[in-house]
């Protein structure tokens, strides 16, 4: 339950822990990404301090106040740009942020709820209740709404007296509802509110006797006699002083059997193993009928779609246990995982490494697509000693490669029986392992393959519901629907579980709607307590699950949060490591968490929360100090056991009370993030380390200077910033020189020279590999020096210097032995050859690079291939060739979402579609070419559109258009350094104005 009165919420504001927004949808809640954490920040003090008008000196002081005056007020102005444009899409009918020169007005549309708002109006709702089980409900409802302190990420000063103002709020809220509790008999309810006022103020001496004497009324003299330890222990630790003598009073009396509880404990019976399978009799029918089809050589896709705790993963289960037949692989997504490329892919991949006839792998295509397969899953290494490691990737056909690598492996285990690749959780898979899944059911479409996933769309973000919508649209992809059981189902679940049988299965049927997990709950909360009669819908699950974890002593409990910070599906000897607990005493725990179906266990020794939502219950108990200090140690026992495994130990670090030491996992995630073209978890790795690095304290020597300059300009890269990636490269250069560090301040040049480069700025990208080339030959590195000379070669093409061209690429091509790059060369000296008019040169190094894509059996490299092939028969006026190959190339780079070969093969289409008398599809071409240019700010070959548009208007007889079109032309060719433009208009002979 969210806002009581208000049934209807189309968005919602949460301040509470941290900032987010969420939009109310059909599918239900959807968060409102928001990647600026000071975006984020001002809107929080806009929604905080609405009430009036906000000075404008007063905002941009509390969110930069270190900065000077002017500095402030021009960041100012950009956030407010910013928080403009967003708040325009989420409210587009109400003017919500105004300003004045003065004054900023933020007005919230009454639809629009804060929690933090609907936590005070439900407090002073609670304390104005007339009767008490009222008033145990709003009090409920109002700390649900507590998700932890206000804006905890927050350290301004602006937010640290509301903050406590709201904790304070807060406590008292638990004082009342544990009173509540108490007088209405509910001793477990009192105890924990008692226990949650405990986390906030462990040295409350009064707050653990009143947790002993509730103890003592629920019927736990134990666990009473266990808190008077703990107390003792922690004032001791503390305050080096022993507990009051009320305290030891009150403690002699429980041990002595003197004091007596109100009433008599309630009796438990044991909990419930796992409930029976019931129902699901069509779904299963369908996943039969995918089955035959996929081991009869059709490719089968099945999505099980359905709302947490549906059941959706119990299904699958069920019918892949009754398979004996297939090999059956499996990978999850993980909500906190998202970042890291084709994570349940590889986790799946890896379990099949065992099984895979690797002699049957054919040697060329092994080291074309295993090689960059390897920097993600390493054990390859280990199964081909042999397997080289890759350089440095840089070109667009790296994803196909990877896909292409799992997919050969996939097939490779297809070939001796069919296989099953089940993927739980699809909803949180990462966009690569989305494109994989569509790229798979084309490339495996006769393979004895079954995908079976499952999906949850209250659990999705926008992006991953149209990435699977996209994937229904292959006919081998079929979404199999999970309806909640019906009455008869859960009439039949309570006949085999239930002494009360049929007499209580209407009430379950009505308290779970028929969904497996609540109604699971409640047969236990039932089995507990037979007498008992739960009248609360659903909503009750987590008092519910709460109940469930009350029965495990503290210590179990806090070592159960802990694997929930780890997450779901963790090992025993991580959890072992992190804990740093005794072994046995660790595996009692365990096996009690079995026991009482808060765990349940997988293969290969790894285990899971039985249902997300108890891990989240595990999880929201624990302060945010334990919190932080959990996932320091989580994080410190990856880096011994897993040092690979950099996505979590980043995650881990971050979320600790040091995040700093996430920096080098981080840097290592964006560079495997960039190796995998997964530039979206690469900027939200950039972004990560900005927010780290901003907070590092500066580095005395330079040296230290040096390095954390470059992790900078890598962390501004990932993020797509690349003036300020520059400006930091541009300071790691003269640091380096400073050192006197040739080597290291030629990397450094050849990094300013490709940020350029991508910037599409030739002229000064030519000044610094110019000079990396220089500084090299001071301190040598033959692959620094190949990777100079042929970024100098594609930029000599770039200006229209392709004698220099030729030289430096040949040049580059004789020390390169990765044969992408020789691929890619040999596309450039064909593009050189062909403006120089040398035909016979321009052929054979077409050949040699189209071979070369063929080889390596990248479809992304072909169609790169044909668009150079393309442009070199353009160069030489064969219309026919260039029109051939610019149009195939164009809708292969254009599913391959390789926009600037798209780019240059419509522009190169455009011109030779004149030529061969087809003037409308010539301006198609063009005009779509020069929109994509203005879209996306390219700039390197942009001016051949007015160009070729010049060359077409003097064709037509149209003088003064031919000159409008050579004077743009002129104009952009220039900010590249283009020679070749100029030479071009010349022959036109067109009267132009310098």
């Amino acid at each position: 339950m969210f806002y009581p009165d208000h049934p209807m919420n189309p968005v919602r504001i949460y301040l509470f822990d941290t900032f987010q927004i969420e939009r109310e949808t059909a599918s239900g809640p959807s968060p409102i990404p928001i990647r600026s954490k000071k975006l984020q920040t001002m809107l929080a003090y806009l929604t905080l301090f609405r009430q009036k008008p906000i000075e404008r000196p007063q905002l941009s002081q509390a969110l930069w106040p270190r900065a000077g005056a002017a500095a402030a007020r021009r960041n100012l102005r950009e956030y407010l740009y910013r928080a403009r444009q967003l708040l325009s899409g989420i409210f587009p009918h109400t003017a919500v942020l105004e300003s004045d020169e003065q004054y900023l007005y933020f007005h919230l549309p009454d639809s629009c709820r804060v929690d933090v708002e609907i936590f005070a109006q439900t407090v002073a709702a609670a304390e104005a209740a007339p009767v008490p089980e009222q008033a145990i409900s709003l009090w409920e409802d109002a700390l649900a709404l507590y998700r932890g302190d206000l804006l905890a990420a927050v350290y301004d000063d602006w937010a640290d007296a509301e903050r406590e103002r709201l904790r304070q709020l807060y406590l008292n809220a638990l004082e009342r509802l544990a009173a509540a509790r108490q007088n209405s008999g509910d001793y477990s309810g009192a105890a924990r509110a008692i226990q949650r006022l405990l986390e906030n103020d462990p040295l409350e001496e009064a707050a653990h006797r009143r947790l002993m004497e509730l103890y003592v009324a629920a019927g736990d003299r134990a666990r009473a006699l266990q808190q008077y330890e703990i107390c003792r222990r922690i004032l001791q630790e503390k305050l080096d002083a022993p507990p009051l003598p009320q305290t030891e009073a009150l403690y002699r009396a429980i041990q002595t059997g003197q004091y007596v509880p109100p009433i008599p404990p309630p009796a438990a019976l044991p909990p419930l193993p796992r409930p029976p399978f019931v129902g699901r009799r069509e779904e299963l029918a369908q996943l039969d009928a995918a089955g035959r089809r996929a081991r009869h050589g059709r490719f089968q896709a099945l999505i099980i779609s359905g709302e947490s705790g549906q059941g959706k993963t119990r299904l699958a289960e069920e019918w892949l246990a009754a398979d004996d037949a297939a090999v059956i692989l499996r990978g999850r997504g993980h909500e906190f995982e998202q970042t890291i490329p084709y994570r349940p892919l590889l986790d799946a991949l890896q379990q099949s490494l065992g099984q895979i006839p690797w002699d049957s792998l054919p040697p060329v295509a092994a080291h074309a697509w295993l090689a960059p397969l390897a920097q993600l899953l390493p054990d390859l290494y280990h199964r081909l000693p042999r397997l080289a490691l890759t350089s440095p990737v840089t070109d667009n056909e790296t994803a196909h490669h990877i896909m292409e690598g799992m997919t050969q492996l996939l097939l490779s285990l297809a070939r001796r029986q069919p296989v099953i690749l089940f993927l739980d959780d699809l909803h949180w898979i990462d966009d690569p392992a989305w494109r994989y899944l569509a790229f798979l059911s084309r490339r495996a479409a006769a393979a004895p393959l079954l995908v079976l996933g499952t999906f949850c769309a209250s659990d999705a973000a926008p992006e991953a519901r149209r990435r699977l919508r996209a994937l229904l649209r292959d006919p081998a992809v079929h979404l199999l629907p999970l309806p909640s059981l019906d009455a008869a189902d859960i009439a039949a679940l309570a006949r085999q579980t239930l002494p009360q049988g049929e007499a209580a299965a209407a009430q379950l049927y009505r308290l779970s709607q028929g969904n497996p997990f609540f109604a699971a709950e409640l047969i236990r909360a039932w089995q507990d307590d037979p007498a008992a009669s739960p009248q609360r819908p659903p909503a009750a699950i987590q008092t519910l699950i709460e109940n469930r974890l009350d029965r495990l002593e503290d210590d179990s409990r806090a070592a159960l949060s802990l694997a929930a910070a780890i997450g779901r599906d963790f090992s025993f000897d991580l959890l072992l490591a992190a804990a740093r607990l005794p072994e046995e005493r660790l595996l009692g725990w365990l096996e009690e968490w079995l026991a009482r179906g808060l765990l349940t266990e997988r293969e290969h020794g790894r285990y899971d929360f039985s249902h997300s939502q108890i891990r989240d219950v595990a999880y929201r108990r624990l302060s945010r100090p334990r919190r932080q200090r959990f996932h320091y140690q989580i994080a410190a026992a990856l880096e011994q056991r897993r040092p690979d495994d950099v996505d979590r130990i980043a995650r881990h670090y971050r979320r600790s009370h040091r995040p700093a030491q996430a920096v080098p996992a981080l840097l290592a995630a964006g560079r495997r993030a960039l190796n995998a073209r997964s530039y979206a978890e690469a900027a939200e790795i950039g972004r990560a380390l900005l927010e780290i690095c901003r907070e590092t304290p500066a580095q005395t020597g330079p040296a230290e200077q040096l390095e954390l300059n470059l992790q900078l300009a890598l962390a501004y890269a990932f993020a797509g910033s690349a003036a300020e990636a520059l400006s930091r490269l541009e300071t790691a250069g003269r640091l380096a020189e400073s050192l006197d560090d040739p080597a290291r301040a030629s990397e450094v040049a050849l990094r300013i020279a490709q940020n350029y480069w991508v910037r599409g700025d030739a002229p000064a990208a030519r000044r610094h590999a110019e000079r990396a080339l220089a500084l090299g030959q001071v301190s040598p590195d033959a692959a620094r020096e190949t990777a100079v000379l042929r970024l100098l070669g594609r930029i000599a093409v770039a200006q229209g210097y392709f004698e220099i061209a030729v030289n430096y690429l040949n040049k580059s091509l004789a020390g390169e032995a990765n044969r992408l790059n020789q691929a890619n060369i040999h596309g450039y000296l064909a593009t050189a050859y062909g403006h120089l008019g040398q035909a016979d040169a321009a052929v054979t190094a077409l050949e040699t690079a189209l071979r070369l894509a063929r080889e390596l059996q990248s479809p992304a490299l072909l169609a790169v291939m044909r668009v150079n092939a393309a442009v070199a028969w353009n160069a030489l006026d064969n219309w026919a060739e260039a029109r051939a190959l610019a149009a195939q190339g164009l809708e292969e780079c254009l599913a391959h979402e390789i926009g600037v070969y798209a780019f240059i093969a419509r522009a190169v289409l455009g011109r030779a579609l004149h030529f061969l008398g087809d003037p409308a599809q010539s301006r198609q071409h063009l005009r779509l070419a020069d929109e994509w240019a203005e879209t996306h700010n390219y700039r390197l070959f942009r001016y051949l559109i007015p160009l070729y548009r010049a060359e077409i208007a003097l064709r037509e007889g149209d003088a003064a258009a031919a000159k409008t079109h050579a004077a743009r032309a002129l104009a952009l060719a220039a900010q590249t350094g283009n020679r070749w433009a100029r030479r071009r208009i010349d022959e036109m002979a067109l009267p132009l104005d310098d």
